[in-house]
């Protein structure tokens, strides 16, 4: 293993690699948490111990049992990595017999007179703003990292009618949307109200947005938490029914 630490091991390896910055951002927030659990540690630390102890920490910590998985994920990948490097063998993988636990939780999203509600909310300024890339997600099915990485060349026009066409940010598919088709063509309307798309796209980080919307879920008299997240499973759960 020579003079490399495992977390300088895995931070070249996160870096290096072709994932999205959304996921590198991702992995390398876990190396941290782990050099918060324990300070130091290093390849002879990586046993099941380990794992089980860092899994009650974060519990102890308040952490929810699916943040919790998503850590040990992340440190399983680099484990992975590392084996893949030579740096461990098979026998030294610690995840060999450990479980990583998880939780269902049920999808939200808005029904059809909630969305009606949302639409029909009295704002401006910032809180329109969000308001419209919110019900545009809402009309299209599209992550918020996606919304925020949209471009003028991923509105095309097939047989005559305009479709988004997109390669997501986090799976990396091909997404073809008919813009004109989908919700009457509302996410159309909204694109309409703004001069350039780059000027749409340019709300903020994910936390600032997530905060106007709980705004806008009060002033609609909206029940459930609402978050950029619900849009997507919105617009599944809508065109499934």
């Amino acid at each position: 293993r020579g003079d490399i630490t495992f977390d300088s091991f895995s931070r070249r390896a996160v870096i290096k690699s072709t994932r999205s910055e959304r996921t590198k951002g991702n992995l390398i927030g876990t190396l941290s948490v782990l050099s918060e659990y324990r300070p130091g540690y290093d390849w002879d630390d990586l046993t099941y111990t380990f794992l089980k102890e860092f899994e009650i920490w974060l519990l102890n910590k308040g952490a929810a049992v699916n943040t919790v998985a998503k850590h040990l994920r992340n440190v399983r990948t680099f484990i992975g990595e590392a084996m893949s490097a030579g740096y461990l063998s098979a026998d030294d993988n610690p995840f060999k017999n450990f479980k990583i636990k998880h939780e269902r939780v049920p999808h939200r999203f808005l029904n059809p007179d909630d969305l009606r509600k949302m639409e029909s909310v009295k704002v401006d300024g910032k809180l329109a703003h969000v308001r419209d890339a919110f019900l545009f997600c809402c009309y299209t099915g599209l992550r918020f990292s996606d919304f925020k990485h949209l471009k003028s060349d991923y509105i095309v026009t097939i047989k005559g009618h305009p479709w988004l066409q997109i390669k997501t940010e986090k799976t990396g598919y091909d997404l073809k949307i008919p813009l004109y088709l989908v919700f009457d063509g509302k996410a159309l309307e909204i694109l309409g109200k703004y001069p350039t798309l780059n000027e749409f796209v340019s709300i903020g980080c994910n936390a600032d947005t997530n905060r106007h919307l709980a705004t806008l879920q009060k002033l609609a008299k909206i029940k459930m938490r609402t978050t950029f997240h619900t849009a997507r499973h919105t617009c599944a759960t809508l065109l499934c029914h």
